[in-house]
């Protein structure tokens, strides 16, 4: 799993470096017999608004118990945290970095396992943000994996 992550991570930062966008609805093409659920919808919208409104708490709903947290101006660089901690962490950046925009990239994914890019924008600044998603047990969409890379 963790080279599919990597793989992923890469294809995402150049999409980013060469400036590729697309809309939120684009898939890759080895991906395209996906298609969006409900709870991707509603996943997706709650990111793109947590992140436009600089919300850790909405998005931290969506946080499964652990998750892998990289944000690179904040020195932060975790391979396990707990949501909470996650949570405060995300705000304290979003408090320092209020948001002015955030726009989808890219997004894509397997049978359980999901994954957006984006550009959040703030005071001169902007961060790729990427977020991979697996379902649980429940088949609800959990975020496991958030990265900020100021760029």
């Amino acid at each position: 799993m963790k080279t599919s992550k990597i793989f992923l991570m890469i294809m995402s930062c150049q999409c980013l470096s060469l400036g590729i966008t697309a809309p939120l609805e684009a898939v890759p093409i080895w991906a395209s017999h996906l298609t969006m659920t409900t709870s991707d919808k509603s996943v997706n919208e709650v990111i793109k608004s947590s992140f436009r409104s600089g919300s850790a708490q909405n998005l931290a709903a969506y946080f499964d118990d652990q998750l892998e947290l990289f944000i690179d101006t904040e020195a932060v660089d975790f391979a396990e945290v707990r949501a909470k901690h996650a949570e405060l962490i995300l705000s304290t950046f979003f408090k320092k970095h209020p948001p002015q925009n955030f726009q989808y990239v890219y997004q894509g994914g397997l049978a359980r396992l999901r994954y957006v890019t984006g550009l959040y924008q703030t005071g001169g600044q902007r961060f790729s943000v990427y977020v991979l998603m697996r379902q649980d047990s429940h088949n609800r969409l959990l975020i496991n994996t958030l990265h900020l890379r100021k760029g």
